[in-house]
């Protein structure tokens, strides 16, 4: 019985591989493209790309793509926990796209949370996708600054029937994607919807016109039969100057959501606004 042999490759080839292998010029392609996508699914494979993040700067820096799977990390009962260390993540600093996949809707321990919110630092975040990783059982729902560019519709929060409380912080005139959400809501047991209005320079008059323009549907939504069991609707002003127009404020946002205001439901105040406290967050 003979054994075919795979032909030998020529010396000299082996010594042009060799070359290119150690060619510094080569290195940086070949990890350009190796750390350009990067797919995590293995317990050991985050770790490794942990370990290898922190190492150098230069290597996490490449990553453009991140996909983590975290479907083989976890077993029935388990608790979703941050897949990357958050020191790792601020070495991400030429992410585009991050990808967060689970069949599961699991429990999840806080600092799964932290793990979605340090990417905020980089990326806009698809919400909708977002809500669907939230599990039935949330009961608090707090919501910032969803990107206007953004095809948002808020299905997936139909979803989170045990919600008792929802809150908004919006700026200005960026009040789509609150309306959007109310829409979509899904709880029977709401008890306080909060809206947290970072109207900075804009007049009583202003915010008044603004909050009217969807007087339909923020007081209007209310009587809704989803809303029914809402007991309290909190508005706070953020402004440059809380100490000025006082009186004005108050009537305004009164004019605004009649209804609630009448029903003695509406909980209204003025505070000043300080742009590095709204910026912790981001």
């Amino acid at each position: 019985m003979s054994i075919a042999r795979a032909p030998a490759i020529p010396l000299d080839i082996c010594f042009i591989v060799i070359d290119i292998v150690a060619n510094d010029d080569w290195l940086e392609i070949s990890r350009a493209q190796l750390y350009r996508s990067v797919g995590l699914q293995r317990r050991d494979a985050f770790e490794s790309f942990a370990e290898t993040v922190t190492s150098s700067f230069y290597l996490g820096s490449l990553v453009k793509t991140l996909r983590c799977d975290l479907e083989q990390l976890l077993r029935a009962g388990d608790v979703i926990e941050a897949p990357l260390p958050i020191h790792v993540i601020r070495r991400l600093v030429g992410l585009e796209s991050l990808a967060v996949v689970s069949e599961s809707i699991l429990p999840f321990n806080p600092s799964f949370v932290d793990f979605l919110k340090s990417f905020s630092l980089y990326l806009s975040m698809d919400m909708d996708s977002l809500y669907r990783l939230l599990s039935p059982t949330v009961e608090r729902l707090s919501i910032r600054k969803v990107e206007r560019r953004e095809a948002y519709r808020a299905w997936a929060v139909r979803q989170l029937q045990s919600l008792k409380s929802l809150e908004f912080t919006f700026a200005r005139d960026d009040i789509h994607w609150v309306v959007q959400t109310l829409l979509n809501n899904g709880s029977r047991v709401l008890e306080t919807v909060a809206f947290n209005y970072l109207s900075i320079d804009q007049s009583p008059e202003t915010v008044q016109h603004r909050l009217t323009e969807h007087h339909h549907v923020i007081d209007g939504i209310l009587r809704a039969r989803p809303f029914a069991s809402v007991t309290q609707v909190v508005v706070k002003l953020f402004v440059n100057d809380p100490s000025n127009e006082g009186e004005r404020w108050s009537k305004a946002v009164q004019a605004a959501l009649p209804r609630t205001y009448k029903l003695k439901m509406l909980h209204f105040s003025v505070h000043q606004y300080l742009e590095a406290d709204w910026n912790k967050g981001q």
